[in-house]
């Protein structure tokens, strides 16, 4: 939430999709992602 475009993702109230990855390896080890959307 210290990042103001994520924060501004994450509070978006017209989203309406999300999507949710996880990853393994690499230095850090462990690695997720969000997308958010709505449909037009």
């Amino acid at each position: 939430m210290n990042s103001e475009g994520h924060r501004r993702n994450i509070l978006e109230c017209g989203t309406t999709l999300i999507g949710v990855g996880y990853a393994t390896g690499g230095s850090y080890r462990h690695y997720w992602t969000q997308n958010f959307g709505k449909l037009y």
